[in-house]
């Protein structure tokens, strides 16, 4: 009879144990990608960090630290379902990574880690001071300017064409039209001198026969 007593406080106990226990349980994470300690070729466009339950968007947060001490997660973390995501930056250096995250629970508790990975070889891609990533310049074609001399030449061009007008005006053949109208002229100038010589001795010859 009274090991049936002591049996009950004991079946009491037990049982509510078991009915705290799931109510106790608090979400965690159960893997990610790249997994803790893990070595890749080349980092990721994105790390993803897996939970038992869905996160809540609201505070959750990862950062990703590279080789050389510089944040290289790029954008807004992303939930989606059990997983949360975070995207990189194009310039993703070789090396060792850390990745700080902070998620809230579904039950709301805040839970927080870190896991560390390493690159064997980089993305190819050069950073500039300000953050900003851009790919090796190519050949810049040279673009051929004209002097001033050959626009100059260029634009004297009509002048010594004109010139070459003008002198092809006053060459041998109107110079001989110039001096077959003065040899006209002449003939015409000689023609009406013996006219009028003539004429005034015409004159002449008919005063002297009207004298007695």
């Amino acid at each position: 009879m009274l090991s049936r007593l002591l049996l009950v406080p004991v079946l009491a106990t037990g049982a509510l144990a078991l009915s705290v226990a799931p109510a106790s349980a608090h979400s965690g994470m159960t893997g990610s990608d790249p997994a803790d300690g893990a070595t890749v070729d080349v980092a990721p466009d994105a790390v993803t960090l897996t939970f038992n339950e869905p996160p809540q968007a609201l505070g959750t947060e990862v950062a990703v630290v590279g080789p050389d001490g510089t944040t290289v997660s790029e954008g807004a973390t992303t939930v989606a379902d059990t997983a949360v995501i975070q995207t990189l930056a194009a310039a993703r250096p070789a090396g060792a990574y850390v990745i700080q995250w902070r998620v809230t629970s579904a039950d709301g508790h805040p839970l927080s880690g870190e896991l560390t990975f390493t690159a064997a070889t980089d993305t190819g891609v050069e950073e500039t001071a300000g953050g900003s990533t851009h790919p090796e310049p190519g050949p810049i074609e040279e673009t051929t300017v004209p002097s001033t001399e050959e626009t100059v030449d260029s634009a004297a061009a009509p002048s010594e064409a004109q010139e070459e007008q003008v002198t092809w005006r006053w060459g041998p053949t109107s110079i001989g039209v110039l001096i077959a109208i003065a040899a006209a002229v002449g003939v015409l100038v000689f023609v009406a001198l013996r006219l009028r010589r003539r004429n005034l001795g015409a004159s002449n010859d008919d005063h002297e026969r009207r004298e007695p």
